[in-house]
């Protein structure tokens, strides 16, 4: 869905895209691999992004070509898939709980592992996001996201955040889980407003799109007002297109018609909502549109699995976080 949701958006509608984005709990770790060396990371419903600090490697995440990665590249699996890390093409390797268990990761949060080879300095990490694999932009992105640095360094912006995810690591101060957080979201907003802008440097991105101004139109509104009870006819005269037009067009670039798009929205702003407050269900209801608790309930369960009370208390996305650490 790569083209789908990013490549359609002007620049308005993907800041309302990234100020939905909120990371609620991450773990990283720096490592050092020296070759031969391989590190699978198995799927857990959580996103993943690599930096390579130093050295190179290759990506292989299964349904996609293997891919090498250089000094200052940045990696993102939105969704988290299967994926294996390597010195080389055919290197063996082990699963990150298995290397966890042989090599312990130290107080610097840094593993050591290999064979004594050429060494790789990577950033791994893995973040739980409002609304899970939800969340309309990560579910519009592709398995992988790649930006590039100049083959030596990050990019800029990218070694700013780096170094301060450095320092507070050093720091191992009283706050610091609630500052990685904040880091690792500005990274991830970084990241993913790079991709959504330069369509030249995303792959599977087509330029064209991003003049698609009758689905812009209709996809800002939604953003900007998911609470409204958004109608087809609605939607289509923001878009100056008939409704079959409209969503013919809105499920060829996004996957979804744009009312479950809508509510798809609305959900996971609730969901971001019952996290970071303390308001009533009924409140939570009334905010996202809905005329009763009960209509809420029933339609936030039917998405995310879990009714919001036990979402409220028990955020799925956070506790898979919270078992990896356990594993780990």
């Amino acid at each position: 869905m790569t083209e789908q949701i990013g490549s359609s958006l002007e620049a308005d509608a993907i800041d309302g895209l990234l100020r939905g984005l909120r990371v609620s709990s991450t773990v990283f770790c720096q490592a050092t691999f020296t070759a031969p060396w391989g590190l699978g990371v198995p799927a857990r419903g959580l996103p993943a992004f690599h930096v390579v600090a130093a050295g190179g490697c290759w990506l292989e995440v299964e349904g996609s070509r293997p891919r090498q990665l250089n000094p200052g590249d940045l990696v993102i699996l939105p969704q988290g898939d299967v994926h294996w890390l390597r010195d080389a093409p055919g290197s063996s390797g082990v699963w990150l709980d298995d290397l966890v268990a042989r090599h312990p990761v130290d107080q610097e949060l840094r593993v050591r592992a290999g064979g004594g080879g050429a060494a790789t300095e990577l950033l791994c990490g893995v973040f739980a996001v409002d609304g899970s694999r939800h969340h309309p932009l990560l579910s519009a992105l592709p398995s992988v996201v790649h930006l590039r640095g100049d083959g030596a360094t990050p990019l800029p912006w990218l070694a700013a955040t780096l170094e301060l995810i450095a320092l507070e690591v050093k720091a191992a101060a009283p706050g610091g889980a609630a500052i990685w957080e904040r880091l690792t979201e500005i990274m991830l907003a970084q990241a993913l407003r790079a991709v959504l802008i330069d369509a030249r440097g995303a792959e599977g991105l087509q330029v064209e799109l991003l003049q698609d101004h009758g689905i812009a139109a209709a996809v800002r509104a939604i953003h900007e007002h998911p609470e409204r009870a958004w109608t087809l006819g609605e939607l289509s005269r923001l878009a100056s297109m008939s409704r079959s037009a409209l969503a013919a067009r809105f499920r060829a670039l996004t996957g979804d018609s744009p009312i479950r798009y809508a509510t798809r929205c609305r959900l996971v702003r609730a969901a971001e909502r019952l996290r970071t407050s303390r308001v009533t269900l009924a409140e939570v209801a009334r905010e996202a549109g809905y005329e009763s608790e009960f209509s809420f309930s029933r339609a936030f369960k039917r998405m995310f699995g879990v009714s919001p009370g036990t979402y409220r208390e028990h955020d799925p996305a956070g506790e898979a976080l919270r078992e990896l650490v356990t594993a780990d």
